[in-house]
């Protein structure tokens, strides 16, 4: 009697072991499926056409390719919407139409599909022939003209000068904020990109600082003999120790990618149920072996 009870009860365990062996093993089957595989978002990029601005109104923008999932692509996104350049001249362009002197000048990004099958429908077709077209560009020249304002007798350091013009720049040599009696400067003009001056139209402009007023009357300074200054009396105090805080810093894992771990996990679960199966075999076993003997 007490080997049938024994018999019953290894056969109850068994029957449990394998129950749940298959219920693990196929835990860890569905894991496994489910896992996303380590390359499967690698690799994967679409190019994009973009019409980049300049900073020139004769030759406005230019095509180039970048990658959709590329930082470059999201700098040109934000100069999409968020322009910085702006048209130095009225005109007409293909892609943005009719254009006032100081508007925005916006890079064009061509509509495309990433590689999720997502559709960005931002400016339709861009090619390197829409971004050729320079449509019509009014260029009026570059025009500089400085005056200069020379010293008073009474004000010898007061020389100056006084850039005017558009679509141009200057550089003084030598650059002060103001000029004596005596002192020469030279003024030299250049366009800004996209502009030109006409020809024969003066770029150089020298000139030498002389009195308003002249003559001036020579004065003879006074001499002033400076006070003599006793040094200051040596204070000794005591050093003060300074406490010095050390900065902790911690280490993180800012950047580490997170692998996925089903797959592994899931490995690990089939294992685990296929081992209770064989523990379930075996009670089967010894269950047919005390059954024989009885």
């Amino acid at each position: 009697m007490g080997n049938k009870r024994a018999t019953k009860g290894t056969r109850r365990v068994a029957a449990f072991l394998a129950a749940l062996g298959v219920l693990v093993m196929s835990s860890g089957v569905a894991l496994m499926l489910s896992a996303t595989p380590a390359n499967a978002a690698q690799g994967q990029h679409v190019p994009v056409g973009i019409c980049h601005a300049t900073s020139s109104d004769t030759n406005p923008y230019v095509f180039i390719t970048v990658d959709d999932d590329s930082a470059k692509f999201r700098g040109h996104l934000k100069h999409r919407d968020d322009p910085n350049k702006h048209w130095k001249t009225d005109g007409t362009y293909e892609l943005g139409g009719a254009h006032s002197a100081g508007d925005l000048k916006r890079d064009y990004i061509a509509s495309f599909v990433d590689s999720d099958g997502v559709a960005h429908n931002l400016d339709g077709d861009i090619t390197a022939a829409s971004c050729d077209d320079e449509g019509d560009v009014e260029v009026p020249p570059a025009v500089v003209d400085v005056d200069f304002t020379d010293p008073t007798c009474d004000a010898p350091d007061s020389g100056s000068f006084d850039v005017t013009g558009d679509h141009a720049t200057f550089v003084a040599d030598p650059d002060q904020a103001s000029y004596s009696i005596g002192d020469s400067v030279t003024i030299t003009a250049s366009p800004e990109e996209g502009f030109s001056f006409d020809d024969g139209a003066q770029t150089v402009f020298e000139h030498t600082f002389a009195a308003s007023d002249a003559p001036c009357e020579s004065v003879t300074p006074p001499v002033v003999t400076p006070p003599v200054v006793s040094p200051p009396k040596q204070h000794h105090t005591k050093t003060q120790s300074h406490v010095v805080t050390p900065t902790v810093v911690h280490a993180g894992l800012a950047g580490v990618t997170v692998q996925d771990m089903r797959g592994e996990q899931g490995m690990a679960l089939t294992f685990a149920g296929m081992l209770l199966l064989v523990a379930a075999g075996g009670l089967g076993l010894r269950v047919r072996g005390s059954a024989s003997r009885i």
